[in-house]
């Protein structure tokens, strides 16, 4: 699927044909994070995911993401849904989201918030 417009067709006719999972959504999510510039059908890929299907998001799920807000630089969502994902599904961030993280806040000019990421997590990481 290369075109938005045919990942929420795509969408649709799952909706009304069969039941979508954890996958569907996945690939979802992150196509949306690459096309649409304004993240929102991402967003609401992923809360339909939770809140209508009742799939439990896994760390792909939050990878696309937490990535995906990176690289639009919008960082407060990212550190948003990283929050989610320790603190309400115990997920560990792996190193492509910390570095995301790193580069978004060195990118807004934000050192302490890189070098928090880089203290916290990736100092652990061996």
């Amino acid at each position: 699927i290369n075109d938005p417009q045919n990942a929420y067709m795509y969408y649709d006719l799952l909706k009304k044909d069969t039941s979508p999972n954890k996958y569907t959504f996945n690939i979802l999510i992150n196509h949306s994070m690459k096309l649409d510039s304004s993240t929102s059908q991402a967003e609401s890929y992923f809360n339909d995911m939770i809140n209508i299907y009742n799939i439990r998001p896994d760390r792909s799920s939050f990878s696309f993401l937490i990535i995906g807000f990176a690289n639009h630089q919008q960082l407060d969502k990212a550190e948003y849904y990283l929050n989610q994902m320790i603190n309400k599904y115990s997920l560990k961030p792996d190193p492509p989201i910390l570095n995301s993280l790193i580069n978004c806040s060195e990118k807004l000019n934000q050192k302490s918030k890189s070098q928090y990421y880089k203290e916290k997590y990736l100092s652990k990481i061996k």
